[in-house]
């Protein structure tokens, strides 16, 4: 939806300046089956004010495995697995949690929001930071995780909205809106073309009077809002198209040349796959489908909605019945517009975010306290992730793969993965993953004193150390260009640079392998150790 990205920035920007409280309130809905509220489990995440999140339905469904993440706010899906986008970083997951690459942004400390090309470049532009400061660092990366250019935009005396739009063009160009219009900007931060013709930019003070933000004479304490009538620019490979407020869209060439607008009615937009339509579908009881013309803008209505277009655009189920995004849940129709079912949600939350299907044609969707609903296609709950974020709004980005395991990247959890329980349950072995790597030992990871005991040259090598054994003495060295840690076998006692440290389990001798403490190695190296004794994992970031 064209809607989303516009909404998840009002909204995390939100959580900088406001806390709301939120009433539960039981709304009912016939025919549904819900999940039992006293048969969750807890999560290995705190919400932020003292609670776990909860996991119902845990006696089918189970969480497989997680990835921090400070500030996370878009999703992508790749052939690896998935690119996150951090308010800080760009990194891959593979569909096993480990992260396969990952790239800084410079010094950023606003929120660079990113946007795919026509030609599989993802651009991230920070046109601003929080407190209002030009920054203008552009970057692109293609989906191999590789940084094709990165600049800053020379006109440092250009105004933007306060929610940033942009895409890249087909020609690898960022294009964003302005208090100068619609901007192309090149890979040397240098301005290609403005059109002014139909943007409209506005500044508007406001104060706060405790209670609410009001429109206000200049003060002090007063804050500007920048706006834009533009809310959308999609890209294809020979157009810009620019979304109104007014309900309009706008068709540029690549050089800024306005081609033609037309008017849309209160749904969305989507862009054929071959660029040579704009589907204008809408639902009010019935779905009503319009086709523009990519070429010449000519707007037409067909008689009756095409299945198979309504197919490729909106979440269905595979036997052309539809799901509608509600204010506080999500409705199932025909393909006629007949309701099937309703599913609202339990809790007084106020908005639905995104729908998304899997091919059995279940639906998963957010609320705006990062609460994930998995639906089945009768309506009925399988399973629920219930944050109960009280400082919301804050929305979740959810993703299915074909195997049916759900990914979910929220504020509270990072990115985790969902799916149903496997026979074996929680794993017997205890998995150790470094840098968000799983490893693989010849001998697996052991407790002992409950301390967990892994292989030295292992650990030693994952955490980028080198690795000697004195045979003769029975000592571990191992140093790194800032630590040297010694350890030896059988004795309680280490050496972390000239200083001596006590360990809770000496090194021992396990089929062959010298096993050492796993913390105790790793925060020696300055590494971050987390244990999620739910799943028997054990996270290491260093």
């Amino acid at each position: 939806m064209y809607y989303s990205r516009f909404v998840r920035q009002a909204t995390i920007i939100l959580l900088f300046f406001i806390m709301l409280f939120q009433t539960h309130a039981d709304i009912a809905a016939k025919g549904i089956t819900r999940l039992p509220s006293d048969q969750g489990i807890d999560l290995p995440f705190d919400n932020g004010y003292g609670k776990y999140v909860e996991l119902r339905g845990a006696d089918q469904y189970e969480l497989k495995w997680q990835v921090d993440s400070s500030i996370p706010l878009e999703l992508y899906r790749n052939d690896n697995g998935m690119i996150v986008n951090d308010t800080n970083k760009l990194f891959e997951v593979n569909k096993t949690g480990g992260i396969t690459w990952e790239h800084e942004y410079d010094d950023s400390v606003g929120l660079l929001y990113t946007e795919m090309s026509p030609n599989q470049l993802l651009f991230a532009f920070e046109d601003s930071d929080l407190f209002g400061n030009f920054v203008g660092d552009i970057y692109t990366f293609n989906l191999q995780g590789d940084l094709v250019w990165k600049t800053t935009l020379k006109r440092t005396d250009l105004q933007f909205p306060d929610f940033t739009i942009f895409a890249g063009d087909a020609e690898g160009n960022l294009i964003t809106v302005s208090n100068e219009g619609i901007i192309s900007v090149n890979s040397n931060g240098e301005i290609n073309w403005a059109n002014r013709e139909f943007s409209e930019y506005r500044e508007e003070q406001y104060c706060w009077d405790q209670e609410t933000f009001y429109l206000c004479e200049k003060s002090p304490n007063a804050f500007i809002n920048k706006t834009s009538n533009i809310y959308k620019l999609v890209t294809d490979q020979n157009h810009i198209y620019a979304l109104t407020f007014d309900d309009k869209v706008y068709a540029l060439d690549l050089n800024g040349n306005l081609l033609w607008q037309s008017t849309l009615s209160n749904g969305e937009l989507y862009l054929s796959k071959d660029g040579e339509t704009l589907y204008d579908i809408m639902y009010e009881k019935v779905f009503t489908v319009s086709t523009i013309d990519t070429r010449t803008g000519e707007k037409q209505r067909l008689e009756e909605p095409d299945p198979q277009i309504l197919d490729a655009y909106l979440p269905h189920d595979g036997e052309q019945n539809y799901y509608i995004q509600l204010e506080k849940g999500v409705q199932k129709v025909n393909k006629d517009g007949e309701v099937l079912w309703e599913y609202k949600m339990k809790w007084d939350y106020t908005y639905t975010y995104e729908l998304v299907t899997d091919h059995n044609g279940n639906v998963y969707f957010s609320d705006n306290a990062q609460n994930t609903y998995a639906i089945d296609k009768n309506g009925n709950e399988m399973f629920l992730i219930l944050v109960w974020d009280r400082y919301g709004p804050s929305f979740n980005e959810i993703m299915v793969d074909e195997d049916g395991v759900v990914y979910v990247l929220s504020h509270v959890m990072g990115l985790i993965a969902v799916g149903e329980k496997e026979e074996a349950g929680i794993p017997d072995e205890i998995q150790v993953f470094i840098n968000g790597n799983k490893q693989r030992f010849e001998q697996e990871p052991v407790m002992i004193n409950g301390v967990t005991m892994v292989p030295m040259r292992d650990i030693f090598e994952a955490l980028g150390a080198d690795v000697t054994w004195n045979a003769s003495t029975r000592t571990i060295t191992a140093q790194t260009d800032k630590e040297h840690i010694q350890l030896r076998l059988d004795h309680t006692e280490g050496i972390v640079n000239g200083t001596k440290k006590s360990l809770q389990t000496e090194p021992v001798v396990i089929n062959g392998k010298t096993m050492v403490p796993l913390r105790f190695v790793s925060e020696s190296l300055g590494a971050d150790v987390k244990w999620i004794k739910e799943l028997k994992t054990i996270r290491i970031r260093g």
